[in-house]
């Protein structure tokens, strides 16, 4: 999930984006490391402004296509989330207060750089990076520790997969348009009690699920290629943030259906098992004030 426009979506979809929208959160991103395409290392203009009139609203982080990204009001964490890349589950470390200092970025690049593939960092990133460099002189470090996750799994002694899931010839990320008489889409979606699926692999399934449960989710289906399904569920199951972006009640049919993780066994053949897993984190070891534009 590269960044974007967080309010691209349907009101009636529920996707990553809406989500972190709900839940107020700075940042929306799930890549790691800088790709191999990222072309321009630098935002043609940019202006960082503290800002200390109080918590941040709505949207306060958006990446746009234009290549510009806006934040209002964002703590300095948060800023540095969303430059290295960390998912909501991931966390940022470091003794200075200052983390929690709040300010407005409005930067744009010359030209908009192209998206990072899932599981890389994009132009947009590599440029906030570089511009906290250049402003407070940060310096950070990475490092991985044990912690509380999950691991995703098949559920059938025999290694079979369920009826729901079907292999796929569309594949999620996309490197050609999708042709104007495909109706699929490349965003994993839940409306209202079922979650649709058009071709992803389960390293990105897993990866998707990790934001639902706000913890890493780890592949270890050993499942390769593309995957498609649609999967029913009651959607009371769901943790609490998306359970909020229900667009309507549900009806006593759709009560009926089996949690998520049942459906996820009997639908799909696969399962969710909790387990220490490594979790990565950055940590500052320099940062000084904002230095002037």
């Amino acid at each position: 999930m590269s960044p974007g426009t967080l309010a691209r979506n349907a009101p009636a979809i529920l996707t990553l984006a809406t989500l972190i929208l709900a839940m107020k959160l700075p940042v929306v991103t799930a890549q790691t490391r800088p790709g191999s395409d990222v072309e321009a290392q630098s935002f043609e203009v940019a202006s960082v402004r503290p800002n200390n009139s109080g918590p941040a609203g709505l949207a306060p982080l958006r990446a746009l296509p234009n290549g510009s990204v806006l934040a209002t009001n964002v703590p300095f964490r948060g800023l540095i989330m969303y430059a290295y890349g960390l998912a909501l589950y991931e966390s940022v470390e470091g003794d200075s207060e200052f983390l929690e200092e709040r300010f407005d970025v409005n930067a744009k690049a010359a030209t908009p750089p192209k998206p990072g593939r899932p599981g890389e960092l994009g132009g947009l990133n590599v440029m906030m990076q570089n511009l906290l460099v250049e402003r407070f002189g940060l310096v950070v470090r990475w490092a991985e520790r044990l912690g509380d996750g999950y691991v995703l799994l098949r559920s059938r002694s025999d290694g079979r997969l369920g009826p729901g899931m079907q292999r796929s010839d569309f594949q999620c990320p996309r490197t050609t348009p999708i042709p104007p008489d495909d109706a699929r889409r490349c965003d994993i979606t839940i409306t209202n009690n079922v979650m649709s699926v058009a071709g992803h692999r389960m390293v990105d399934f897993a990866r998707e699920l990790s934001y639902y449960y706000d913890a890493p989710v780890m592949d270890r289906t050993e499942l390769d290629g593309w995957f498609a399904f649609q999967l029913r569920f009651n959607a009371r199951d769901l943790p609490r943030s998306l359970r909020l972006l229900q667009p309507r009640p549900l009806s006593d049919a759709e009560l009926g259906l089996p949690s998520f993780l049942t459906a996820l066994q009997e639908e799909l053949g696969l399962r969710l098992e909790r387990q220490q897993v490594t979790r990565r984190v950055l940590i500052v070891e320099q940062v000084h004030a904002l230095r002037e534009n």
